[in-house]
């Protein structure tokens, strides 16, 4: 993903911040990209995926250091899981 600035120089930013995360531990299907900044300068990522419900929760929990998981159930089954990874730069 390329942007360019009002001087017309790019910056190559997210694809190298997403891989990083990726190669941290994110194996389900992406939903989205939260990016966040202080003094004008990116800080963190939020990560979001939904992860195969066949998938333990053990393997989840033991995937990331800081992590949000949420999970429904439907009539005795697990019906989905979403996951939320934070990332800091």
């Amino acid at each position: 993903m390329e942007r360019v600035d009002s001087n017309e120089t790019k910056h190559l930013i997210l694809p190298e911040v997403v891989k990083d995360a990726f190669s941290k531990g994110m194996n389900g299907q992406l939903t989205s990209i939260t990016i966040q900044f202080r003094d004008k300068r990116i800080n963190g990522l939020e990560l979001v995926t939904h992860e195969p419900v066949k998938k333990k929760l053990s393997e989840i929990l033991g995937e990331n250091a800081y992590q949000t998981i949420e999970v429904k159930k439907h009539e005795d089954r697990i019906s989905y899981i979403k996951k939320s990874v934070k990332v800091k730069l």
